[in-house]
C-alpha cells in the first residue's frame, strides 16, 4: 500500500518523513518486574495494567471457547486490539506454546510478557507513527525505539 493511501490522503499526495530517535527504556527499570505464575518467578513485564488487560483477554478468550489448543494467533490479534483500544497507540503481539527470546527496545512502559495455560505471550509498543499537518505540508512521523 502507497505510504500516503496508509494514512487516508491521495497517492499522489506528498508526505515528507521526520524521524525522532526516542532514548529507550531498560527492561530492568526502576517500574519494571518479573510477573508470577504459581509462586514461579515469570517474564519482565513494566507495566500492571497492561499485564493485567494480557489476563482478561486471555481469560475471555478461554471463557469463550475461541482459545483452543492449536489457535495462537487468536491470541496475539486479540490482545494486539485490546491493547491499541487501552492505550489509544499501535501495539505488537506475539503468541506461541513454546518460550521464545526477545531482545527489543520499547517506548515508554509498555512491554510485558507472561506465560499463562503453557502459552507465553509478549506486548509490546515500539512506535509511534502518524502524519502531522505543519502550514499545509503532510509530515509523517515516526518515533524509533531503537
Amino acid at each position: 500500500m502507497h505510504q500516503a493511501q496508509q494514512f487516508g490522503v491521495l497517492p499522489s499526495t506528498t508526505i515528507t518523513t521526520l524521524i525522532i530517535r526516542c532514548e529507550p527504556v531498560r527492561p530492568r527499570g526502576p517500574q519494571c518486574y518479573k510477573t508470577k505464575a504459581n509462586f514461579v518467578p515469570g517474564f519482565i513485564c513494566c507495566n500492571k495494567m497492561l499485564e493485567n488487560l494480557m489476563h482478561v483477554t486471555f481469560e475471555k478468550l478461554k471463557t469463550d471457547g475461541r482459545l483452543n489448543g492449536c489457535n495462537s494467533q487468536i491470541l496475539a490479534n486479540s490482545l494486539q486490539a485490546k491493547a491499541e483500544a487501552t492505550f489509544n497507540t499501535s501495539f505488537e503481539a506475539i503468541s506461541a506454546k513454546g518460550n521464545f527470546a526477545s531482545k527489543v527496545h520499547f517506548y515508554g512502559s509498555y512491554l510485558c510478557k507472561l506465560k499463562k495455560d503453557g502459552r507465553y505471550v509478549l506486548s509490546i509498543f515500539v512506535s509511534e507513527q502518524k502524519v502531522v499537518d505543519l502550514n499545509g505540508m503532510l509530515v509523517y512521523v515516526v518515533y524509533l525505539c531503537s
